[in-house]
């Protein structure tokens, strides 16, 4: 076990939160890099979604990129900097999204929107997404980096959800005596369980059955969590 953790760490851990270096071999035009990394980070997906974290070895990462070791580990040196790497590329999606809702007319409306959109056919593509959130989250509980990335991340989302909710006050989407910081925790925690559902829905010919449940669900702890202030009705 001890070995094969080893080999799948990659040939040299390097201080956390330091760049790789640039070995031979690796393209010097950023936007090949860019498509190559984005690859590499979409085989490992599939592979610690469909086989588990543990389980899935850097070569397996090799094969389904269709990759040699050598140029994966231009990139990256082993598992948890590729955890890392869709960590941050998580970041930085995530926090777009949250930066369209922070002058949203509507921020009630919007998330509502937001997540029929997401939920509206729980089909394989998101059960295998549900899956990879589930593996991350446990491996944040076992690997200090990995835990230090996602507070990071939770941080700053919570931060962006916040301001979003000041501002539905400030226009009068939202009730005045909501508490912003714990609302977008809650916010926060009801989406991902939300995605973790669909680890645990059964699942058939109508993929859409267990979708349409959870945005029942997604709804009414919306309109809890964000009322509107007395006198207004929702949408």
């Amino acid at each position: 076990m001890a070995d094969e953790q080893d080999r799948d760490n990659g040939p040299g851990q390097r201080a956390a939160g330091a760049p790789a270096k640039r070995r031979p071999g690796r393209p010097v035009d950023p936007a090949a890099r860019e498509r190559r990394t984005a690859a590499i980070l979409a085989a490992a997906a599939r592979c610690f979604a469909r086989d588990g974290f543990w389980k899935a070895s850097m070569g397996d990462i090799c094969r389904e990129a269709g990759t040699s070791p050598g140029n994966l580990y231009q990139y990256f040196e082993s598992k948890d900097d590729i955890v890392l790497a869709m960590a941050e590329t998580e970041r930085q999606s995530v926090l777009a999204l949250l930066r369209t809702w922070r002058d949203a007319a509507d921020l009630p409306a919007t998330l509502e929107a937001h997540v029929a959109e997401a939920f509206r056919t729980a089909d394989s593509g998101q059960r295998e997404q549900a899956r990879l959130g589930v593996e991350v989250l446990a491996e944040a509980g076992r690997n200090p980096r990995i835990a230090a990335a996602f507070r990071r991340l939770d941080v700053d989302l919570t931060a962006a959800l916040a301001e979003a909710i000041r501002h539905a006050q400030a226009v009068g989407t939202v009730d005045a005596a909501v508490p912003p910081e714990p609302t977008a925790i809650a916010l926060l925690g009801l989406y991902d369980g939300l995605v973790g559902r669909l680890v645990v829905e059964a699942s058939g010919p109508d993929e859409a059955e267990p979708g349409q449940a959870l945005i029942a669900a997604a709804r009414y702890a919306l309109r809890a969590l964000l009322p509107r202030p007395n006198g207004t009705a929702d949408i």
